[in-house]
């Protein structure tokens, strides 16, 4: 007797992007570098000093504390893949088409020849629309990062932060 079977749904191929960026910080934590911690708020002039892996880990933490889920990933996420001449890479795009989750768009810059992941830009919302509006990330593969931060101050301006890591 033949049993009913469910045929499972093939998952689209994605790159996942969050173990991407947990190897990167894996990187980061075995191989000796300095940390080289640059801030720029409100495009006043920068503040530049060395940190540590701890401070680091927290900076990267919010994007990777609780990514989307495979399942999410394939119904929600809606992926584009084009070559740009002008950054000589193959931009593969992800755009969130479900408005209330906090990731909204996930770019792969990748080199065009081998394939390897040159570059990571994730677009999400704060967790605390009081608080945060967005939060960019740029993340350079081996090299460092970019975070900005959009949020309001006490008097209800917006203000941007702009971390830039870099790694020696």
């Amino acid at each position: 007797m033949l049993g009913c079977k469910e045929k499972k749904k093939e998952a689209d191929k994605h790159i996942d992007v969050f173990s991407y960026l947990k190897g990167q910080m894996r990187y980061i934590d075995t191989v000796p570098r300095a940390l080289l911690k640059i801030n720029n708020p409100d495009s006043n002039l920068p503040d530049s000093s060395y940190t540590d892996i701890k401070s680091v880990h927290r900076l990267v933490a919010s994007f990777l504390d609780n990514p989307p889920n495979e399942d999410a990933f394939n119904d929600y996420f809606k992926q584009t893949v084009f070559g740009d001449a002008t950054l000589g890479t193959i931009t593969i795009s992800y755009q969130n088409q479900k408005q209330e989750d906090i990731f909204e768009r996930i770019d792969v810059y990748a080199n065009p020849v081998n394939g390897d992941i040159r570059q990571v830009y994730i677009l999400k919302k704060g967790e605390d629309a009081s608080k945060e509006g967005k939060q960019q990330l740029l993340w350079t593969h081996n090299k460092g990062f970019s975070l900005i931060t959009e949020f309001k101050k006490q008097d209800g301006s917006d203000s941007v932060l702009v971390t830039k890591i870099v790694w020696q």
